[in-house]
């Protein structure tokens, strides 16, 4: 069971720290693509 709970808080810190950098990560890139489509026209 505390097994199961540290695996639970575990998961879920990843998912705190690793979620936002994906969202910045993912706004960036799309934005340079954006820039980039822009550029080509």
């Amino acid at each position: 069971m505390a097994g199961f709970f540290c695996f639970v808080l575990m998961c879920y810190a990843i998912f705190l720290t690793g979620f936002r950098p994906y969202v910045i990560i993912k706004t960036t890139v799309f934005k340079k693509i954006k820039i980039i489509k822009m550029n080509s026209y």
